[in-house]
């Protein structure tokens, strides 16, 4: 975890599971965590389950290369299920 405004490293889990964005979350102070106002991160269910969860008004930030990353996985999915579909026909 790191703090973006302060360009220092927070903190280092040892593993990328949801369990291990709650160790970090769960060293702050509940009235802390209410305060943190966003978190950038990659965009995975378990994280944004654990920010949620822990930082309930804390919004997420997305980098557009993650975005667009995203979406083109999506696309090409669809793509190839119509392009198997269609060569089983």
């Amino acid at each position: 975890m790191v703090d973006a405004e302060a360009s220092a490293v927070l903190w280092v889990g040892k593993y990328r599971r949801q369990e291990t964005s709650k160790d970090f979350l769960n060293l702050y102070a509940e009235d802390d965590r209410e305060e943190i106002l966003a978190f950038a991160m990659e965009m995975w269910d378990p994280y944004e389950a654990a920010v949620s969860k822990h930082c309930p008004s804390a919004q997420f930030v997305r980098d557009l290369s993650h975005i667009i990353s995203s979406c083109a996985r999506e696309v090409a999915d669809i793509v190839r299920e119509e392009e198997s579909r269609k060569a089983r026909e």
